[in-house]
């Protein structure tokens, strides 16, 4: 076999290899940055770049780019080069980039390279269609891409639009899975007003101990989902149970105590993904202890994994620190931590009650946003069943954030309770659905209603925070 005939093996088997760590690569980002290292090596040149197609935009965009690191490029679909290749999407080999019009000199000058020689292809995908652009940039030693370099970056352009493409599939199902995850969890505690937010604090907490611990990426998956679901099976447990204000007799007591059965009976209908499929006991577990007098099975410290055992820890730190309830006053910090540490050996973890204090992991944001105290215009009306209209009814904000806020009224709402709503901030106007997630009377016989937004995305999200941010009111105590 002659000198050449080896090259072109090589380059095989490095094509195969590219493959293959594609395949196993899920994360889109990774996957970006796999693809752009091995373009550069495969076709032996100084740089390249990976654009994406922002279909909605009619834009292609990259921050994976050598040595450009957190510096974005969009450009328009038929503009500049990458541009005209995913327009016609045809690979584009040019030996003198200065000598192209199309070739945009202003990149060279923010960053000082040169580029010399350009082979650039379309990456597109099983239908045909373009999905984004592979680039190399000067071929090492002087010379220009041929034929050959064009058909081997061809070659990794079409797998990298396949696995980009199931990348970004693998992605958005992991968005909505985990969006379906929160909304339940959100579902169940909005149940019993008291507890509002507790899956989520309860996760926020186990994912600290989680990330002290170094466990691994499924490890903090399976805990993430663990946590967020725990309380699922309080589901089955009768609304006289669950919200009765004084304390619980023996029997409502046992009927309690059935949640953690039930979480693990509501959990198994589900169809995790592979690696998941044992969250359904894990979450059920939250009540063990390691000396084997927990619920619902009794287990020692030897029978359970780490994931219960650090959600044993969290959920009764959150249930002491949180909530008044009408039984029992919410305990300080230096009240609940000195509780864990009496139940150290018995009913939590030696190891992880000592790792929570020591490294102060209870130490967490206790909200979602940013939260003021500050008197802003607020409409609302309560979207009954029936579409009747209700009565204008206008209230001052007592405690606004970018998730929910609380307002003054003059009557009870029930919580679960939908209202449509029209918050006044200066120079802007936020039209929302909130669901009431408890009312309390004041001592000035009106009502203090908290609520949570049930329809606000992301981006309104971030503008609502980035508004308040500007009002430059202290916050106020979290509730």
């Amino acid at each position: 076999m002659n000198e050449s005939a080896r090259d072109k093996v090589r380059d095989l088997e490095a094509l195969l290899e590219i493959s293959r760590q594609m395949v196993a690569t899920r994360e889109l980002n990774t996957l970006l940055d796999l693809v752009l290292r091995r373009a550069t090596e495969l076709l032996d040149a100084e740089r390249s770049s990976l654009f994406v197609l922002d279909e909605e935009a009619g834009e292609l965009w990259t921050t994976i780019a050598q040595e450009l690191a957190g510096h974005t490029i969009r450009v328009p679909v038929g503009k500049g080069i990458v541009g005209h290749v995913a327009e016609l999407k045809v690979p584009l080999r040019i030996d003198d980039a200065y000598a192209d019009p199309r070739f945009n000199r202003e990149v060279d000058r923010e960053t000082g390279f040169r580029t010399r020689s350009i082979l650039c292809c379309p990456m597109l995908n099983h239908e045909g269609a373009c999905t984004g652009v592979l680039e190399v940039l000067n071929k090492r030693g002087g010379g220009v891409f041929d034929d050959y370099d064009q058909d081997l970056l061809e070659a990794l352009a079409s797998h990298a639009a396949v696995a980009i493409e199931n990348s970004k599939l693998y992605e958005q199902n992991q968005t909505l899975f985990r969006s379906v995850v929160r909304t339940l969890a959100a579902a169940i505690d909005a149940r019993d007003p008291v507890t509002a937010g507790h899956s989520e604090r309860v996760n926020q907490l186990a994912l600290n101990i989680g990330r002290a611990l170094e466990l691994d990426e499924e490890e903090m998956a399976s805990l993430e989902l663990a946590a967020l679901l725990h309380d699922v099976g309080k589901l089955g447990v009768r609304d006289d149970v669950l919200l009765k204000a004084d304390r619980l007799t023996d029997d409502e007591y046992d009927q309690m105590k059935e949640h953690a059965v039930f979480t693990d009976r509501i959990l198994s209908s589900i169809e995790f993904p592979h690696g998941l499929r044992d969250i359904p006991r894990i979450a059920s577990l939250h009540h063990e202890r390691v000396d084997g007098k927990g619920y619902p099975n009794g287990l020692t410290d030897a029978e359970l994994g780490v994931i219960p055992r650090i959600l044993a820890v969290v959920d009764v730190f959150d249930a002491l620190v949180s909530w008044d309830r009408p039984y029992s006053k919410a305990r300080s910090v230096e009240e609940a931590l000195t509780i864990l540490e009496s139940g150290r050996g018995t009913q939590f973890d030696a190891d992880i009650v000592d790792l929570f204090v020591d490294k102060k992991l209870y130490q967490v944001e206790r909200r979602e946003f940013r939260r003021i105290s500050t008197e802003l215009a607020l409409e609302y009306w309560v979207l009954p069943d029936a579409r009747v209209e209700e009565k204008l009814n206008r209230a001052a904000t007592l405690d606004l954030s970018a998730s929910g806020l609380a307002f003054r009224s003059r009557t009870s709402i029930p919580s679960t309770t939908f209202l449509e709503m029209v918050i006044h901030l200066p120079g802007q106007t936020y039209n929302v659905i909130a669901q009431v997630v408890r009312c309390l009377r004041s001592d000035d016989d009106r009502f203090r209603v908290a609520v949570r937004f049930v329809n606000v995305s992301d981006e309104v999200q971030r503008l609502l925070d980035g508004t308040l941010r500007q009002l430059n009111v202290a916050d106020a105590p979290q509730e």
